[in-house]
């Protein structure tokens, strides 16, 4: 990841971007680190779990066991 770090910055740089934002698992202590040395800054905020309420593909009737953080944290009730 580090060097898609770096790529990612250094073509908004060249676009003249003021500012990179990003969403990281807690968990993930490698990448926050990584983050870190390049200049992001951990923000407090914490985002809701949302539990999908539908039946069928994308639906949540057989667990949770195969969703990403990004799954249960940004999923959005229809």
């Amino acid at each position: 990841m580090e060097a898609v770090i770096v790529d990612v910055i250094d073509r908004l740089r060249s676009e003249s971007a003021s500012l990179v934002s990003t969403i990281v698992s807690s968990q993930d202590r490698q990448l926050l680190h990584s983050l870190k040395r390049h200049g992001f800054i951990e923000g407090a905020e914490r985002w809701p779990l949302y539990i999908p309420t539908m039946e069928g593909p994308g639906a949540c009737q057989d667990g949770f066991a195969q969703m990403s953080y990004l799954d249960t944290d940004l999923g959005i009730i229809p």
